[in-house]
């Protein structure tokens, strides 16, 4: 199977990419939450800062299980599609929170989790075209 060498390394790589995006993002919310609430929203709403650090705590839980997956011996699709689906879906929800929460956000706002939502989306993809031809261990 030396074909799926190669496409089983790019769904490595963008595991890892993943981990490190996430672990930046994480360390981010949890180490400047208020100054990421005064770029992003338009209010300022009491518990937000206390949100993002939440949501900065789980965003290094995600990348520690993409960091394990990546050094994972036996890797196979099914785990790597549901790290993908896990990424499609922070990518839905994302848009939802620009749909229903726009008043809410900053043009810098949206551009971040525009930006972000990019990000996740190339992930999502190369990860699952990288599972595409990884044979199940």
């Amino acid at each position: 199977m030396p074909n799926s060498f190669p496409t089983y390394l790019c769904a490595r790589v963008f595991l890892g990419f993943n981990a490190g995006f996430s672990i930046l993002t994480g360390f981010a919310l949890i180490l400047f939450p208020d100054f990421i609430a005064e770029i992003m929203l338009t209010k300022e709403i009491s518990w937000i800062s206390e949100a993002f650090v939440g949501l900065g705590v789980l965003l290094l839980g995600f990348a520690v299980s993409l960091v394990v997956l990546v050094r994972d011996r036996f890797l196979s699709k099914p785990k790597i599609v549901s790290i993908s689906a896990a990424d499609v879906g922070w990518v839905v929800s994302s848009g939802v929170v620009l749909l229903l929460f726009s008043d809410f956000l900053t043009s810098k706002g949206v551009a971040v989790i525009i930006g972000v939502n990019v990000f996740v989306a190339v992930f999502a993809l190369g990860q699952f075209m990288g599972a595409r031809v990884t044979v199940a261990a």
